[in-house]
């Protein structure tokens, strides 16, 4: 016992380091993508050089882009920063008072249970989430950089969107809902021990 005590108070230390880390990094982040966004000079990008990733080949565009030529990418990326920075520091809080009373002795307190399933509902809802803004964001950049026009038209006949997402989050979900009904259960039959004694 004394060791998942010990355990549990170093994870929520971690968490808590983790948190403020995350904190920092999203406010800079978002920071500077509102400085690129609404008040970046027109010649600050003028050398910068773009460079598309497309599956294993990273493209180096010759083209030069201005902050207003970026505006919509700027926007999605600001969304992206904004709803996943919350989401994670969302997690790392509800992390946190899960180990609270596990720390304290306690592994089959009601906190534990209840963090588990808000847990799996955080997952399930950001893991939609990621889905429609992945594919708004590639149809933003299928749009900003015109893609088609990257290939020879000799060569390629054509040239199209398509988003390919992953559905691991919903298995993530199940997972963490069992996990809740068995801490439940534990609680459960913790009070019967504590009833009987």
């Amino acid at each position: 016992m004394n060791k998942m005590t010990r355990t549990a108070s170093i994870i929520r230390r971690i968490l808590t380091v983790l948190l403020w880390v995350v904190a920092i990094f999203l406010g800079l982040a978002i920071l500077a993508t509102l400085w690129a966004l609404f008040t970046a000079p027109e010649g600050t990008m003028e050398n910068t050089q773009i460079s598309l990733v497309m599956g294993n080949y990273a493209l180096s565009l010759t083209e030069h882009y201005t902050p207003r030529h970026l505006q919509n990418l700027l926007g999605i990326t600001l969304a992206n920063l904004v709803i996943f920075g919350i989401g994670t520091c969302w997690t790392l809080l509800i992390l946190r008072k899960m180990f609270a009373p596990i720390a304290q002795g306690s592994p089959f307190h009601a906190t534990v249970s209840k963090s588990l399933r808000k847990l799996a509902y955080v997952t399930l809802l950001f893991g939609f989430l990621d889905l429609i803004l992945q594919g708004i964001t590639n149809a933003i950049w299928y749009r900003t950089f015109d893609i088609p026009s990257l290939f020879a038209p000799d060569r390629v006949a054509s040239c199209s969107l398509r988003v390919v997402g992953d559905a691991g989050f919903v298995g993530i979900f199940i997972l963490l809902l069992l996990l809740s009904w068995i801490f439940k259960y534990g609680e459960g039959l913790q009070k019967l021990s504590d009833e009987t004694l």
